[in-house]
């Protein structure tokens, strides 16, 4: 329980904070998910390629 100005100040400091890096943690996440679905995409169009005899390009 907040029971004066100073606890209120570094309260509403630290909720700050943490929604910033929830925020940022957000966007980590968005990003992670994201890379790996190109990493599926690319793997399934390479098996793809290789079913109907296509060569696939080096990494």
């Amino acid at each position: 329980m907040i029971t004066n100005e100073a606890q209120y100040r570094s309260n509403k400091e630290h909720l700050a904070r943490f929604s910033a890096a929830a925020t940022k943690l957000e966007q980590l996440e968005l990003d992670a998910v994201r890379s790996k679905a190109d990493d599926l995409r690319a793997e399934l169009s390479e098996f793809e390629r290789r079913q109907i005899g296509e060569p696939c390009p080096a990494l």
